[in-house]
């Protein structure tokens, strides 16, 4: 048994966030300037072991220290590759750099457009990279580069074979992806398998998927929250054009957040699993947040319970996951609210019952 957790590895400086927002730009600019919406609101939510550098061998070696001490296996790590162009790389190159690092690791390619949509609802729209698909000498790239990723020894596997998540995996990619899964066979002798990420009950499992997660609490939100689904599938319908137009008349309009029932939504996972498809990989949440990043327009939710936190990880780890893999969503995503690492709020208590947990299940394998 595996108990992975997300890992975003936004907290140092990068070039392109350098032009994009400016000089000296990471997330913890977000987390640091969140404001409470309401009386009682837990924000901003600051980390114990202070505004760390992940451009830093260091801090990247007590991460993974405390991580295994309290239970976690392993990182998947958002991965960020636009033709060639990294993102916010530098932690995963440590990694790569230093094998003493003894914490296993996956990686998620997150390949969605990077926007602005964090400034208002219209910035969803403004494109700062786009991600292309093109079978040329970048998809022959592309495949070296994952081949050198995937040959570390720390990388996780199932049956021998990486584990290589894709963010958004759909009709428009799947051939650059198989391409890419032919070279990395063909030239290095890798033979991946291909993890779709399903964020919401409207998405299908592509052909090339050799299994698919259900990324918590994007996949139950929706089903959970009708109003909020039919508007969704409204929107997407509407070309670009009017999209924008939409956008920047709701721009004109108060900004609204919208709170959410911690306790129905993992009901809603729990009934979820009870009933999964084979080949998924099963994860859960810790919590929720995005005011540091949306500010008024944020989406929390409320009645955020330890208690039920354990209850639903203890619900999902009894049931089966592909390869025994299961994903905890996430480590550090501070800008959304969703993180073990020890804060002044919970300190270390997330990370306790993580311990607790995995030990007991462990314990009577």
């Amino acid at each position: 048994m595996k108990l992975l957790a997300n890992y975003l590895p936004g907290f140092h400086e990068d070039s392109f966030n350098n032009k994009w927002w400016y000089q000296g730009f990471t997330e913890w600019d977000n987390v640091k300037n969140a404001s409470r919406l309401f009386k009682g609101h837990d924000q901003p939510r600051i980390p114990q072991t202070g505004y760390y550098n992940l451009a830093s061998y260091d801090t990247i070696k007590e991460q993974s220290k405390l991580a295994k001490q309290f239970g976690i296996s392993g990182f998947v790590i958002y991965n960020y590759w636009y033709s060639g162009v990294k993102l916010l790389h530098k932690p995963l190159e440590i990694l790569l750099a230093n094998t003493d690092i003894e914490i296993e690791f996956a990686i998620c390619w997150a390949n969605h457009d990077w926007t602005r949509s964090w400034s208002n609802r219209s910035g969803a729209l403004d494109t700062l990279i786009k991600q292309k698909y093109e079978i040329d000498e970048e998809c022959f790239n592309h495949a070296k580069y994952l081949s050198y990723v995937f040959s570390d020894s720390r990388y996780i596997k199932i049956n021998g074979k990486p584990i290589f998540q894709v963010y958004d995996l759909n009709k428009e990619n799947e051939i650059y992806l198989i391409e890419v899964k032919r070279l990395l066979k063909e030239n290095y002798g890798i033979d991946i398998l291909i993890v779709q990420t399903l964020k919401n009950k409207f998405e299908i499992k592509a052909k090339i998927a050799d299994s698919v997660i259900y990324f918590q609490p994007s996949y139950n939100l929706i089903q959970k929250n009708s109003l909020l689904s039919n508007l969704t599938k409204r929107i997407n319908k509407i070309p670009k054009l009017g999209k924008k137009y939409l956008y920047q008349l709701y721009d004109l309009l108060p900004d609204v957040s919208i709170s959410l029932d911690y306790f129905s939504i993992m009901d809603a996972i729990n009934l979820e699993y009870k009933n999964k498809k084979e080949n998924s990989i099963l994860s859960i949440f810790i919590d929720f947040d995005n005011t540091p990043r949306y500010k008024k327009r944020a989406r929390y939710f409320y009645n955020f319970d330890l208690n039920k936190f354990e209850e639903s990880l203890v619900q999902m780890l009894s049931k089966d996951s592909f390869g025994d893999i299961y994903v905890i969503n996430a480590w550090n995503e501070w800008g959304e609210g969703m993180f073990l690492e020890p804060d002044q709020t919970y300190g270390f208590k997330k990370l306790e019952i993580i311990k607790r947990t995995i030990s007991n299940f462990r314990t009577n394998l």
